[in-house]
């Protein structure tokens, strides 16, 4: 069985580590994730492991606290 899920992947919040993404930033990554080569979602970066899903279908909206907000579907195989 398929599990998708729908996860915010980034924001144009300050994270933890001071930093802030712009938009363009978050625009960048789009076509990866809605190109057809789709990011492997996979066991802490380590390769040698099968990948257990993919990261597909990014979008891009504008919350109510006039953030910009990517999110995109974890797809679990």
């Amino acid at each position: 069985m398929i599990r998708k899920d729908k996860y915010v992947v980034s924001s144009t919040h300050l994270d933890s580590q001071g930093y802030v993404m712009a938009k363009s930033a978050l625009e960048s990554m789009l076509p990866q994730l809605n190109g057809d080569r789709k990011p492997r979602l996979g066991l802490e970066h380590i390769r040698t492991f099968p990948p257990f899903g993919a990261i597909m279908n990014g979008e891009i909206f504008k919350g109510k606290d006039e953030h910009y907000y990517l999110t995109a579907e974890m797809v679990l195989f």
